[in-house]
């Protein structure tokens, strides 16, 4: 049983590790977002919005599958967690910016409410 499910998660990271350039391809460059407004930045900002709810959610699901299985043979999953934890703090920004001002200048910080379990493990600063 065990052999089973750890073959099943190394075969999907290598299905997406094999993926073709043309699907991660990114797409042409739309209207800056200073410029966006109306229907255009309502749209933009829900794609944005589906994308980090995405991102946190396939946090929550390989902590799912790392309870059952260590993929740490095949990848690193406290940097892979990392990765798609930054991205979902990215995408946050495009949504609310919160200006904190700091010594080293102004920052940007998520609502942690919205990361939920995602942002648990995470440290807090990746500099």
């Amino acid at each position: 049983m065990r052999f089973s499910t750890g073959y099943l998660i190394a075969t999907g990271i290598c299905f997406a590790l094999s993926l073709p350039p043309s699907i991660l391809a990114a797409p042409t460059a739309g209207v800056a977002i200073e410029r966006a407004s109306g229907p255009t930045l309502t749209k933009a900002s829900a794609h944005y919005a589906r994308s980090r709810a995405m991102l946190i959610s396939a946090l929550r699901e390989f902590d799912k599958a790392t309870q059952l299985v260590n993929p740490d043979a095949l990848i690193d999953s406290k940097e892979w967690r990392a990765i798609v934890y930054d991205r979902a703090e990215e995408l946050q920004r495009i949504l609310a910016p919160q200006p904190r001002v700091s010594e080293s200048g102004v920052r940007f910080d998520p609502q942690p409410g919205l990361l939920g379990e995602a942002g648990t493990e995470v440290p807090e600063n990746s500099e």
